[in-house]
Order: structure tokens, then sequence, then C-alpha cells
């Protein structure tokens, strides 16, 4: 699959249901694009992949929400505006005129903003309570959906609450996961998925298929040249190498009848 040049963009405006943004205009400025480290010693390509990295400079979407941080001390949703960009999201607790969260709490100073910058290892999703009882009380009124970075072990609820909170969550989701999806291609080359082995490289004859892909590094989010192999004496194998020359390799997996291949939501 060739690497897109021009990333396709659905988030739409909450009136009209029309793009923000046409899908032929260079959103993505260079504020927003990941952030390449320098290599170490070697050719593989990485990018940073801190939860505090900047983000960008305009929001695509911003609205009352209510928000739970899941690895935070809360117990409660709390209040928040929640603004998307396009490489993650800020959330700022709403306050009152006079400063204060709720009229029995003092006046205090400015909310301070919290922003969480994302990587392609992240994923969002429509969800529900804990139980059936519990989302049935406040399907009249309200939905909830789920972000989740996976690399920074984060977990974020938020809920919807207007006169059509199904409509609004499937508009917060499909925003999100538009700028997400527009993101994660920023990382690829242009490309094409390989069947053929690589002239001169024997220990490519058994390719089935081959392409880049994204490797969870730590903090980082490294590029990697990978193929899979035929099966073979009870097992079949997937290496990566540092690009698509295959001359070094970073990852070995042996695949057999006993290996676990699952998605993690």
């Amino acid at each position: 699959m060739a690497g897109a040049q021009d990333p396709e963009w659905t988030c739409e405006d909450p009136k009209t249901l029309r793009p923000l943004v046409s899908p032929r205009q260079p959103f993505m400025q260079e504020w927003a694009k990941p952030q390449r480290q320098p290599a170490n010693g070697g050719g593989l390509v990485s990018f940073a992949a801190d939860v505090d990295l900047p983000l960008s400079r305009d929001a695509l979407r911003s609205g009352k929400v209510w928000h739970l941080h899941l690895e935070s001390w809360s117990d409660r949703f709390e209040e928040v505006t929640l603004a998307l960009f396009v490489n993650g999201f800020s959330i700022t607790p709403v306050v009152d005129s006079s400063g204060a969260k709720s009229p029995t709490e003092a006046p205090s100073a400015p909310p301070r903003s919290l922003s969480f910058a994302w990587s392609p290892f992240a994923l969002v999703q429509s969800c529900r309570l804990h139980s059936r009882e519990a989302d049935q009380a406040m399907q009249a009124c309200a939905r909830l959906f789920k972000v989740s970075l996976f690399q920074s072990g984060s977990t974020h609820m938020f809920a919807v609450q207007s006169e059509e909170p199904a409509t609004e969550r499937v508009r917060w989701v499909s925003s999100f996961s538009a700028a997400l999806r527009a993101f994660t291609l920023l990382f690829f080359p242009p490309s094409f998925l390989r069947t053929e082995p690589l002239v001169g490289a024997s220990w490519t004859a058994s390719r089935l298929i081959a392409n880049y892909m994204l490797l969870c590094r730590g903090n980082t989010v490294a590029l990697v040249y990978c193929e899979l192999h035929i099966h073979r004496n009870g097992e079949a194998k997937l290496v990566a190498y540092d690009d698509e020359l295959c001359n070094t390799q970073v990852v070995h997996v042996k695949i057999t009848q006993h290996t676990i291949i699952c998605e993690r939501i």
C-alpha cells in the first residue's frame, strides 16, 4: 500500500456535518509532525512519543464534556473543555465566573490545561458503564467514549451530554479517529506492499508479504520494515529490519500454533 501524500480527513463540523479540512489542504504543519530522533549508530528511524510533547497550534474541535482519568486519584467525572488537535488533545476544567468549580468552592486561580500528545499506539472507542443498569440509567442524557494512550499507559473516559447524546458521541469519536489516522500516516514513507524476495538477499526467499510497520519502543516509535515468511518445520516467522534493504534485523518472532495474536482494546 502506498504511503498517502494527502491523508483523508473526515473530521466534521458539528452543525453542518461538513469536513473542517479539505482532504487536499496541507493541514499537517511542521509543529504537528512526528519528531524524528537522531539515529544512534545505525539506520533505524525512530520518533519521539512522549505524552508531554507540544500540541499543534490550532484545535480541530473543542467543546464541553465530562472527563475521568482512570489513572488519577479522582473517582468522579469532572466537567472540562475538551480540545482536539492533530497530534493529541487537551482538557481544561470548567469554572464559573468567580473562578470556582462549583458554588460551594472558594474562588481560585485560573484552571490549568492538561495536554496529552499521542502516538499511533492509541485507541478511541465508544463504551458503556460497568453494569447494564447503570448504563440504562444514563442512556437518556449521556453517552461515553474512551481514549486509551497505550504507550504512556493512560486511559481517559469522556461523557457527552446533549439533546442528542448518541449523535454527539459519534461526532467526537469520528473526529478523534480521523485525527489519529491522519497523524499515523505521517510516520510512513511512500512504499508498496511487496511479495517477491529481495534480489541478492537469499534470506528473503521465503517471504510472503513485506512492508513498513511501526514498532512501540518505550517512549519512542520506530519505523521498521517487516516481512512475514512461509510456514516451515512447524513455524513461520516475522522479521523486522531497519529498512527495506533487509540487512540489519531488529526483531525476529517465531510464530507457532501456540502463538497468540490479538489486538489491545
